[in-house]
């Protein structure tokens, strides 16, 4: 098949494959059911129903949960104090750039053709250790 071929394929299948989506929204333009019936359905089935006690004092983040004492759902934890929650950026700052300096190092590798090599059998595996691409010793594992 040359370029042309090809191209008259490619054409004839997108013209097919849109016939065949304007046949699709045709035919989904009246669909048996309207798509009314099914929401008024599902909202029948699942109906919202606010909270009866809601009180602004009760979401804010500062007033203490109050619970009954018997239920078994609730734990109360002891308070906690969070400390040493500084992050320390430099230290950050130079594990990233040690990451990069090894990823570095490792790509270079490889495009010399340093490293070991894997091939995975199905019981066996067999590895080499390369030097610019010359395997230097080998080994067998299974």
């Amino acid at each position: 098949m040359n370029m042309n071929s090809m191209t008259r394929l490619f054409l004839a299948f997108g013209f097919v494959l849109a016939a065949g989506v304007a046949c699709a929204q045709e035919n989904d333009a009246n669909p048996a059911t309207p798509q009314s019936e099914w929401r008024k359905a599902l909202g029948s089935s699942y109906k919202f129903e606010a909270p009866k006690d809601v009180s602004p004092s009760a979401a804010s983040p500062q007033s203490p949960v109050q619970s009954a004492a018997g239920d078994p759902a609730v734990v109360k934890m002891t308070p906690v104090t969070v400390r040493e929650s500084r992050i320390d950026f430099e230290s950050l700052h130079s594990r990233i750039l040690q990451s990069e300096a090894a990823a570095r190092k490792a790509e270079i590798a490889s495009k010399l053709g340093i490293g070991v090599h894997e091939i995975k059998g199905k019981h066996v595996t067999l590895g080499a250790v390369t030097i610019f691409y010359i395997p230097v010793a080998f080994g067998m594992r299974w």
